[in-house]
């Protein structure tokens, strides 16, 4: 309570012009700090907000273009996959140890014996493909000859059989000589 005191004992000595004075310092002081403490305050929040603002638009920016790139990413990886499957039904070249690997492998799973593997060359198509001929002779039970023929039309990798002869000694067993064409590009 002493300083209002203290201020209307000054107020109540001071004339009017001293009044009016002191009321313009007065102003020109509020003046002064507004103009020198506020508004570059305002004026810095103000470049923060927008350098916040550019910064944000350039992180969803960033966040945008990492998204691009995961989905790109993922697309390659599923054309890559698809690539494999491609080349496993239709392979770039007419690789003969891969084929005959194959045919041995097919062979053991259907518990057939090879007689012979012959290769016959190579042959182009109407439209540029390329064939690996192959004579092939197998030998084993019934049942296990019609599961090798079954399952080497069934293999992804695109074949043809031009002709397959088959012959019974007997009642199980027999053999059967095959005619095939593998495809390639």
């Amino acid at each position: 309570m002493r300083p209002i005191k203290f201020f209307f004992k000054i107020n109540s000595k001071l004339s009017r012009r001293e009044k009016n004075l002191l009321l313009l310092l007065f102003i020109v002081l509020i003046f002064y700090i507004i103009m020198n403490i506020f508004i570059p305050l305002l004026q810095n929040y103000k470049q923060k907000q927008e350098k916040l603002m550019s910064l944000r638009e350039e992180y969803k920016k960033m966040v945008d273009y990492y998204n691009d790139l995961m989905r790109e990413k993922k697309y390659m990886g599923e054309f890559k996959k698809k690539k494999e499957e491609v080349l496993n039904i239709l392979p770039d070249n007419g690789d003969l140890e891969n084929i005959i690997e194959s045919i041995d492998l097919l062979s053991a799973k259907n518990n057939v014996k090879i007689l012979m593997i012959k290769p016959e060359g190579e042959n182009t198509g109407e439209k540029g493909e390329k064939y690996a001929s192959f004579f092939i002779q197998i030998e084993g039970s019934k049942k296990d000859l019609y599961s090798f023929i079954s399952d080497f039309e069934n293999q992804k990798r695109l074949t043809f059989i031009d002709s397959f002869v088959i012959n019974f000694n007997n009642e199980n067993l027999g053999s059967v000589e095959l005619k095939v064409r593998y495809v390639y590009y």
